[in-house]
């Protein structure tokens, strides 16, 4: 099942791509507005890939990249 990672409210509130690094915040399905941090500093690639990871590990197929 494919996991569609959402940086469309990122993009609006930074008016840019992520990219870079950082802290980086994820939220699942969307049904919680609680936040998952992915340990930090990383570039957005590699906390991209340990959301993609985290996301499968909950059965959720959205993630939405926190702006």
């Amino acid at each position: 099942m494919p996991i569609e990672i959402d940086t469309t409210e990122y993009e609006s509130s930074h008016g840019t791509r992520p990219r870079g690094r950082g802290s980086w915040a994820f939220i699942f399905d969307a049904g919680s507005r609680e936040p998952w941090w992915a340990p930090c500093p990383l570039t957005f690639m590699a906390s991209r890939q340990l959301a993609r990871a985290e996301a499968k590990r909950r059965g959720a197929t959205y993630v939405l990249v926190c702006p």
